[in-house]
C-alpha cells in the first residue's frame, strides 16, 4: 500500500470540506461574536496547523507572510482580550492561506520520512502519526464550522466535492 498517497488523498479531502466552509460562511457569520471563538479564528487555526504539521517543524516553521502574532491560539477572543473586529482576516485572506497551504501539501507528504520522529516540539510521536493527528485536526474544526454553517441554515457536503 502507498500510504503517502493514502495521506495525501485524505487532506485533499480535509481540505475540500475546509475550504467548503471558508467559501459558504456568510459575512455575517464570519466575525460573529456569539462563539468563544469567530468563524474566521477557527478557519485560520487550521489552516496555521495544517502548514506546521505539513512542514514537520516547530523549530524552522515558515511563517506565512501576513502571519499576525498569536492569532493561531483558540480562546484568545474573551471579554477580556478579544481580537479587534478590524483586525480580523477576510475570507480573501484566509482563502489565500488555503491556497497556499493546499499547494504545498503534497511534495510536504512526498519529503516526509513518515519513521522518523516529528520535529514538532509539542507532540511526540511518528512523522506518520503526526499527519494523521493532523487530519482529524482539520476534521474537529471543519465539524465546528460546519454545524455552525447548518445551524445558519447553509448546506454544505461532506466528503470531496467534485472536480
Amino acid at each position: 500500500m502507498d500510504y503517502k498517497k493514502a495521506i495525501k488523498s485524505q487532506y485533499h479531502s480535509s481540505m475540500d470540506m475546509l475550504c467548503q466552509a471558508i467559501e459558504k460562511c456568510p459575512d455575517a457569520l464570519w466575525n460573529d461574536q456569539s462563539h468563544t471563538n469567530k468563524f474566521w479564528q477557527l478557519a485560520f487555526h487550521t489552516l496555521y496547523y495544517v502548514d506546521v504539521y505539513t512542514q514537520g517543524t516547530d523549530g524552522n516553521f515558515v511563517f506565512w507572510e501576513k502571519h499576525k502574532e498569536n492569532f493561531q491560539h483558540l480562546g484568545r477572543d474573551s471579554k477580556e482580550d478579544p481580537i479587534p473586529t478590524e483586525d480580523a482576516y477576510t475570507k480573501a485572506e484566509i482563502l489565500e492561506y488555503y491556497n497556499l497551504v493546499l499547494q504545498s501539501i503534497d511534495a510536504r507528504i512526498d519529503a516526509t520520512e513518515m519513521e522518523a520522529i516529528s520535529e514538532v516540539s509539542w507532540i511526540t510521536c511518528t512523522s506518520f502519526e503526526l499527519q494523521i493527528h493532523n487530519i482529524k485536526h482539520i476534521m474537529h474544526h471543519v465539524g465546528m464550522m460546519f454545524d455552525r454553517l447548518r445551524h445558519n441554515n447553509t448546506d454544505v457536503e461532506w466528503g470531496k466535492r467534485e472536480e
